[in-house]
C-alpha cells in the first residue's frame, strides 16, 4: 500500500513511486523484514544514493547496512531531510508508525503487510491509498 498525499500525483507518477529525487527513511530498520528489504532495495539501481536513515526506537546511533539509525522519523528527517517513508514494522505497531510518518509530514507513505488492517489507513484522509 502506498499513501501519498495528492491524488494529482498518483495519476503523474504511478509507475514510478520512488525516483532520484527520493530521500527514504526505513521504519522498523533493525527488524528482520526491514533489514532484508533494505539490504536489496540498496543493492538495486540508485538505492544506495535514496535510502538515508532508518528508525527503530530506543535504536539510534546505530548503522544498518550503512544506514544512519534514528529513535523517530522527525529526528531523521531533521538530520536527513528524508520525505519518503517505508514501514516494515509489526502490524501491531503500524498504526503508530503511519501516525508518525504523517505527523513528519512525509511525501509518501509505503506499508508493505498482507496483515495491515486498512483501518489504519483510513485515519489519515490526506493521503491518497495505492495498493501495490
Amino acid at each position: 500500500m502506498l499513501l501519498r498525499k495528492s491524488q494529482q500525483q498518483v495519476y503523474e507518477s504511478m509507475s514510478i513511486l520512488i525516483n532520484k529525487d527520493s530521500r527514504v527513511v526505513t521504519q522498523g530498520i533493525t527488524g528482520k523484514t526491514g533489514m532484508f528489504h533494505t539490504h536489496h532495495s540498496i543493492a538495486y539501481a540508485k538505492g544506495k544514493d535514496c535510502y538515508v536513515a532508518g528508525v527503530t526506537p530506543g535504536k539510534g546511533g546505530q548503522e544498518v547496512e550503512g544506514v544512519p539509525v534514528y529513535n523517530t522519523v522527525a529526528e531523521a528527517k531533521q538530520v536527513t531531510r528524508c520525505n519518503v517513508a517505508v514501514i516494515y514494522v509489526p502490524p501491531p505497531f503500524a498504526t503508530t508508525a503511519i501516525d508518525e510518518a504523517v505527523d513528519a509530514e512525509m511525501d509518501e507513505l509505503c506499508r508493505v503487510d498482507v496483515h495491515f488492517v486498512m483501518g489504519a489507513a483510513q485515519r489519515v484522509p490526506h493521503y491518497v491509498i495505492v495498493c501495490v
